[in-house]
């Protein structure tokens, strides 16, 4: 390529590449494994730059987290592959019967239910929004119904499995302390890991006996008790 810029295909997606490159290459572009000009893979790469837009549209207007949008991300550069290599690269021309028609091959790729559910999740926001800003005449995937999930029975531990996993940091070092709090935390309250890593040292009232989680609609308070508060209360003097 140009400007002794190389780029090196294996193990990559080509969709990845053409948002994540900075576009200061004047002649080349790399796609799919050939080397095209501007012209061509801006059409070839159509549905990305409409992606990358709504991307930046859940971010900053809907302030979705960084989880939410690196799943939309994924599995709308995944359906934009599968088009392109069916010969749809306009976003115009994607109809309720090809969106079927990527959902009958994910199946046959023996994807989840659940999987293929959280695909159709992201075409439905996506179109959506595209037929919202009338970038599209009908939005394909209006009509699409999920399929059905197998609500599976959760596996819970005993409480001889719970007792020994509660006791496995059983040292003095800082981190067994560390995580014999965080164990003790997890058990007592029913948090979130995510919550648990969140956590300040303000949200945690020691003197009452309780927590305070918080997320971008409400918070709520979690009492915990005896064996939780002593880890705790170890670990902050530790």
């Amino acid at each position: 390529m140009e400007n002794g810029r190389k780029w090196d295909p294996s193990g990559k997606n080509m969709f990845d590449f053409a948002l994540k490159w900075d576009y200061n290459v004047e002649k080349y572009w790399f796609f799919r494994g050939k080397t095209v000009d501007r012209e061509e893979c801006g059409q070839l790469c159509l549905e990305m730059k409409e992606i990358r837009t709504f991307i930046s549209y859940m971010e900053e207007e809907k302030h979705a987290s960084k989880n939410t949008t690196l799943s939309y991300r994924r599995d709308l550069l995944k359906m934009a592959d599968y088009l392109e290599k069916n010969g749809i690269t306009d976003c115009g021309k994607v109809t309720k019967t090809a969106l079927n028609s990527y959902i009958l091959f994910l199946e046959k790729e023996g994807k989840a239910a659940s999987t293929i559910s959280r695909f159709l999740a992201s075409a439905k926001s996506f179109f959506g929004w595209m037929f919202r800003e009338g970038k599209i005449r009908r939005d394909p995937a209006d009509s699409i119904h999920a399929p059905k999930i197998e609500k599976k029975v959760p596996v819970i531990l005993t409480v001889d499995e719970v007792t020994k996993l509660l006791e496995q940091p059983s040292g003095a070092n800082p981190k067994e302390i560390r995580d014999k709090a965080m164990l003790e935390l997890l058990y007592a309250t029913g948090i979130r890991v995510t919550e648990l890593v969140g956590l300040k040292l303000s949200d945690v009232n020691m003197s009452i006996g309780f927590i305070t989680c918080r997320d971008e609609h409400k918070e709520r308070m979690i009492p915990f008790g005896h064996a939780a508060r002593e880890a705790l209360a170890k670990y902050l003097e530790a």
